[in-house]
């Protein structure tokens, strides 16, 4: 299996994040959160959804609504316009459900 980075810039210095410990993306105001399994969030600045989109891996990751992706991988479980990960219930919009759904059976059944 290939490890996925996304790269980071923090204080001038440039490193990575393995795409496999990515829980949770969220962009709040001008910046994107991201929080990782061990329980760490890392903020990226001036940073798009669709730039961080771009650099995960590919059938692991979906949106719930506009302003956050999941790892289907930490994905609990899914009701009406609620998805838990990681034990955290988030909002799941209208827009996004089916395609999320099926996201999500897709990934379940590769196991």
């Amino acid at each position: 299996m290939i490890e996925m980075y996304i790269c980071k810039e923090c204080d001038s210095e440039n490193s990575s994040i393995c795409c496999d410990e990515i829980v949770l993306v969220e962009k709040i105001n001008r910046d994107v959160n991201v929080t990782l399994s061990t329980g760490v969030t890392i903020t990226l600045k001036r940073k798009s959804i669709k730039e961080i989109m771009t650099g995960l891996t590919e059938n692991e990751f979906e949106m719930i609504h506009s302003g956050a992706i999941v790892n289907l991988r930490y994905v609990q479980g899914c009701e009406n316009d609620r998805v838990k990960v990681n034990n955290q219930i988030l909002f799941l919009s209208r827009r996004h459900k089916k395609a999320f759904k099926e996201a999500l059976i897709e990934y379940i059944k590769k196991g």
